[in-house]
């Protein structure tokens, strides 16, 4: 279960004190979900930075697409950037 700030689908902000920032990773009660909201959190700002093309984000990260897309349907993440 992911934590109320992450659950809503949207990225979370990191700016340090901004409302709704990501939680600190010592946060989480258990190491998967410290784990999913850096997952979740990395890869938002990957595809981001990549126009939202999965190709080339999977390559930016090393991994093969089909991975990057199952990984992104695991953690809620849509490509609508």
């Amino acid at each position: 279960d992911v934590p109320p700030p992450l659950s809503s689908g949207s990225p979370a902000r990191v700016a340090a004190g901004a409302p709704g920032a990501a939680p600190s990773a010592l946060e989480f009660a258990a190491l998967k979900d410290a784990r999913a909201a850096f997952e979740r959190e990395f890869i938002t700002r990957k595809l981001k930075d990549h126009g939202g093309n999965v190709s080339r984000t999977a390559d930016a990260i090393g991994v093969e697409r089909s991975n990057l897309h199952r990984k992104m349907k695991t953690l809620g993440i849509e490509t609508d950037f």
